[in-house]
C-alpha cells in the first residue's frame, strides 16, 4: 500500500461511494474496485461491504482507518521537515470552503499563496457549510472556511463579518415589503436565519409564508432583479447585482450580519508549515479585501 491507497480508504469512508471516489481520482469504477481488491488482498481481509446505497467499512476496516490517518500524517510531517531543512515549503493542503466564499474571496487568497509557495499541492472541496463542517470533524488534515457559528473549540479565527442586505429591483425600492413576495434564501447558516426571522417578526412580515424558497443565491438575485419579489442576502454575494441594495438593522439599531470563520486542527497547524502559512495568507488577504461599496441607492 502507498499513500494514495491510504487516502482512497479515507475518502471511501467519508463519501461512502465508489462512484464518487473514482470520479475524484479520475478512475473508472472497475479500476478503483480492482485497486480496493488489491488492498484487501495485501491486508488479507475484507475491509468494505458493498450495497445498493454505497459502501460501508467492516469491523476490521474500521480498525484500519486510524492507521491510514496516522501514516498520512507522518508522511506529511516528514515531507514538511525535509522541505524546511531545504528552505522550501511543500506538501499537501486540503481546504473545505463554503460556496459563496469560494467564489468571491478564496481565489485571490489562493493566487497569493500559490505565488509564494508553488510547491504545495492544493485540493479544494466546495459546498454548504453544514455539510463541510461534518467532514471537517472527521478529518484532521484540512482547514475549513465556513459561514456561521460552529461548536468548535480548537483552532478558530474570525475572517469577516458582512452585512445582510435587502435586495430588490429599483422599481420595487419604495414599495412596502408586505405588498409583494418575499424570496427566501434557504441557507443552513442558523445564525443568519435567526437574524432574518427576528427582523421580519419586528416588522410583522410572515417569514414562514414566503412565496419562493430557494437554496441558490444566484436564483434569488435573479428573481429579485426581475421584480418578482425581495430577498435578504449577504453583501458579498451582491457584487454585480444591478438592483437596489440596503443594509438592514434591527429596531434597536444593531446591524444584521453574517460571519465567516476559519477552522483548523491545532495539531496539524503547529506541525505543518504549509497550513500555518495558508492561514496567515488567508487572513492577510481577507483583511485587505475591499468590495465596491454600494449601500442604499
Amino acid at each position: 500500500m502507498d499513500s494514495q491507497d491510504y487516502q482512497i480508504l479515507l475518502d471511501l469512508n467519508e463519501l461512502k461511494s465508489i462512484t464518487k471516489v473514482a470520479q475524484k481520482y479520475y478512475l473508472s469504477q472497475p479500476a478503483l474496485t480492482k485497486r480496493i481488491q488489491r488492498i484487501e488482498d495485501e491486508l488479507g481481509c475484507s475491509i468494505l461491504t458493498r450495497h445498493k446505497k454505497g459502501v460501508t467499512f467492516t469491523a476490521i476496516g474500521e480498525q484500519v482507518l486510524p492507521y491510514c490517518r496516522d501514516l498520512l500524517r507522518t508522511q506529511q510531517e516528514m515531507v514538511s521537515c525535509i522541505n524546511n531543512r531545504q528552505g522550501l515549503v511543500g506538501g499537501a493542503l486540503s481546504i473545505l470552503c463554503s460556496n459563496s466564499y469560494s467564489y468571491h474571496r478564496l481565489p485571490l487568497a489562493l493566487k497569493n499563496y500559490c505565488t509564494a509557495y508553488p510547491l504545495v499541492s492544493i485540493s479544494v472541496t466546495v459546498g454548504r457549510s453544514g455539510v463541510l463542517y461534518q467532514q471537517f470533524l472527521q478529518r484532521e488534515d484540512c482547514v475549513a472556511i465556513l459561514r456561521g457559528e460552529r461548536a468548535w473549540g480548537d483552532g478558530r479565527l474570525s475572517l469577516a463579518s458582512e452585512p445582510l442586505c435587502l435586495a430588490c429591483s429599483y422599481e420595487n425600492a419604495d414599495r412596502p415589503l408586505h405588498s409583494y413576495p418575499f424570496i427566501f434564501y434557504h441557507t443552513d447558516d442558523r445564525a443568519s436565519l435567526s437574524q432574518i426571522e427576528r427582523w421580519t417578526l419586528e416588522r410583522e412580515i410572515p417569514f414562514y409564508n414566503a412565496k419562493y424558497s430557494i437554496n441558490h443565491i444566484d436564483s434569488c438575485k435573479e428573481l429579485a432583479l426581475l421584480g418578482m419579489g425581495w430577498s435578504i442576502l449577504p453583501r458579498t454575494c451582491l457584487d454585480g447585482f444591478d438592483g437596489f441594495i440596503r443594509n438592514l438593522y434591527f429596531s434597536d439599531g444593531t446591524p444584521l450580519t453574517r460571519d465567516t470563520f476559519l477552522l483548523y486542527h491545532s495539531s496539524y497547524y503547529h506541525q505543518l508549515e504549509q497550513i500555518r502559512l495558508f492561514v496567515d495568507t488567508l487572513v492577510s488577504t481577507d483583511h485587505s479585501y475591499s468590495s465596491p461599496s454600494k449601500g442604499q441607492r
